[in-house]
């Protein structure tokens, strides 16, 4: 395994569990097991999946956001990829 993918595989374990514990505070449940989250994450290649656009992509843009206050809810999102429902209340 690469350097790269084992990165983005502890990006992935850490990921799954910050999830998980605030789906868990809200009485929710993250449908996936961790393994096959791991396994999804790092098949994404830190890309997003709409787009196409990398991490080091999207941290230029959130920063450039930022510097010109383009963005009045920059200080709460869009500073990293986020994981997005598609069913309902179900995280999938």
């Amino acid at each position: 395994m690469t350097d790269v993918s084992e990165e983005l595989r502890r990006e992935a374990g850490k990921k799954f569990s910050s999830i998980k514990a605030r789906l868990k505070k809200k009485g929710k449940k993250f449908k996936w097991d961790k393994n096959n989250f791991i396994d999804w994450y790092v098949k994404q290649e830190g890309k997003c999946y709409y787009c196409g656009c990398s991490k080091e992509e999207l941290k230029n843009y959130y920063e450039y956001l930022r510097k010109h206050k383009m963005n009045k809810r920059y200080k709460t999102r869009g500073k990293s990829l986020e994981i997005d429902r598609k069913k309902g209340d179900i995280y999938s």
